[in-house]
């Protein structure tokens, strides 16, 4: 099967019930390996690569966002 570059597939090794009625015991749910493993490759490479990822700092009240030019410029200290 082939998927759209912007499309990913869930595993096909999902117990849907058993999904349902953990969660209907515990009001939340863990779902290890959700993704189709080549979708969860290829969303994870994509995450890596990004380049416009944004650090958020808070500081008190105070808040900064910085892109990666503002990152790059940081000093050590």
């Amino acid at each position: 099967m082939t998927t759209a570059d912007n499309q990913l597939r869930l595993s096909d090794k999902l117990d849907w019930d058993a999904l349902a009625h953990a969660y209907a015991a515990a009001r939340r749910l863990h779902v290890p390996d959700f993704l189709h493993p080549d979708d969860a490759a290829r969303l994870h490479q994509s995450l890596r690569t990004r380049g416009d990822w944004r650090l958020v700092v808070n500081q008190g009240e105070r808040s900064f966002d910085l892109d990666r030019a503002a990152q790059a410029a940081l000093s050590p200290d």
